[in-house]
């Protein structure tokens, strides 16, 4: 352990430390917030124990510094990025030094995901000083086991990709919108209805942020080579050939780099753990475990089949689904032409997803299955202009089968409503579910 050179980083990573008598303007941060801002900035007002967890270059940093400004020697940042700081050592030292030196009320403690044992560490510091910590981590499966560690104590919160209406503001294009209950007809009648002027910009721009708009970073870049190199080399490669083998033993690097590409090329088809490891040359366990690690690095969601019995949905096959269509296009090489209609469909739905889909005998199939408020809610991802009674085969057989009276149809450019066989089926185009939803993968 290198005490000088941990030194001069908490004093390169905290120039207010040097600051004159209530000048915060040491701390440069953007104007522009994510959304989870509002909801942190509430949360620091008392003393406690957060993480934030998401995929790398979505603005974990930005966040916690954006959170520090106006705190003053108050608030003290320290990042584990690097190698030499990565030890149990580093740590112990980098929060002495800074608690006898500056005394800050506020620390905020980056990618701690690295350093082994780093919630023993924080556990002692926040039960022993009375402080206030903050810790993030791109590692969602070390950061969030650590709750476990500190029961009681530890606030998790996820920073996803960016959702479609913070692309947008990002843009130059603000919006007030807030989430409305995609079950309420009325509300989604009255937010299209508002949104109305703007549908060919909105449609546009959804185009582009399925292309771009994963990263806070690439909103407003337009070079289509620098938007891919970013994304693969920036993020990908980075997670994959850096973050994960860091965090587990990973025997085969070649087949963890093999399997992303298959599933970025059938984001949002279903998958087989041995159809997929006969097909890549491992068992179904490896496959099994590979899969787990992209997922708790944020670079992946997989949804089951939805089903009453728990035990009935391990057993069948389930879909995953890449955290963005940017990220898979991008890691694939494929370009903004390429974004026809056909690969569209799975790259929506991809945005879409949500826990559960739903399908019967490799003849009926929904996409969604909300399940809040405690009724299966069914949602079929059409992104096309003319869609007939027989697309919506598999939404009528779910709805009859459930007992749902209503279901809904996320479209290209369609707002309508239609009774089919007595049920209420409810159409909405896809920018308008994402702003409604304001999703942004979880």
């Amino acid at each position: 352990m290198n005490k000088e050179y941990l030194t001069r980083l908490i004093f390169e990573y905290n120039p207010q430390f040097q600051a004159g008598p209530g000048d915060h303007s040491a701390i440069k941060v953007p104007d522009t917030k994510r959304d989870l801002y509002a909801e942190l900035s509430t949360k620091l007002r008392d003393k406690g124990l957060v993480g934030i967890i998401g995929l790398r270059r979505t603005g974990k940093t930005v966040l916690m510094r954006q959170l520090m400004a106006g705190m003053g020697k108050d608030a003290a940042y320290f990042s584990f990025d690097e190698e030499e700081t990565q030890t149990k050592e580093s740590m112990v030292f980098v929060l002495d030094y800074i608690l006898n030196n500056i005394r800050p009320h506020h620390i905020f403690l980056d990618e701690v995901h690295y350093v082994p044992d780093w919630e023993g560490v924080v556990k002692r510091y926040y039960d022993q000083k009375g402080l206030s910590i903050i810790v993030s981590g791109s590692e969602s499966f070390r950061v969030g086991k650590a709750k476990t560690a500190l029961t009681g104590r530890l606030d998790l919160f996820h920073l996803s990709v960016l959702t479609f209406k913070e692309f947008m503001v990002l843009r130059g294009i603000p919006s007030e919108i807030g989430p409305v209950d995609i079950k309420d007809r009325a509300a989604l009648k009255a937010l299209y209805d508002s949104l109305l002027p703007k549908k060919e910009l909105l449609e546009k721009e959804f185009i582009e942020y399925l292309y771009k708009g994963a990263f806070p970073e690439l909103a407003v870049e337009e070079d289509p080579e620098r938007i891919q190199r970013y994304i693969r080399d920036m993020v990908v490669k980075k997670v994959v050939h850096h973050d994960i083998p860091a965090i587990f033993n990973i025997q085969r690097k070649a087949l963890l780099f093999d399997l992303f590409v298959y599933l970025c090329e059938t984001s949002s088809e279903m998958f087989d753990n041995v159809k997929l490891g006969g097909m890549l040359g491992a068992d179904q366990d490896t496959i099994k475990e590979y899969i787990f690690y992209l997922m708790n690095a944020n670079l992946l969601t997989v949804s089951e089949n939805y089903s009453g019995s728990p035990a009935k949905r391990m057993r069948r096959s389930k879909k995953a689904h890449v955290v963005h269509p940017s990220v898979a296009l991008a890691f694939l090489g494929k370009g903004r032409e390429l974004l026809v209609d056909k690969l569209l469909g799975n790259l929506v739905e991809s945005l879409c997803a949500g826990k559960y889909f739903w399908r019967q005998n490799d003849r009926y199939e929904v996409d969604i299955i909300d399940l809040a408020g405690g009724k299966p809610f069914p949602i079929e991802v059409k992104f096309r202009r003319n869609i007939s009674n027989d697309d919506l085969g598999g939404l009528l057989k779910f709805m009859q089968a459930f007992g749902a009276p209503e279901g809904l149809v996320v479209t290209k450019d369609l707002f309508d409503e239609k009774k089919i066989n007595g049920h209420d089926i409810h159409f909405v185009p896809a920018w308008l579910y994402l702003l409604a939803t304001q999703r942004g993968w979880s």
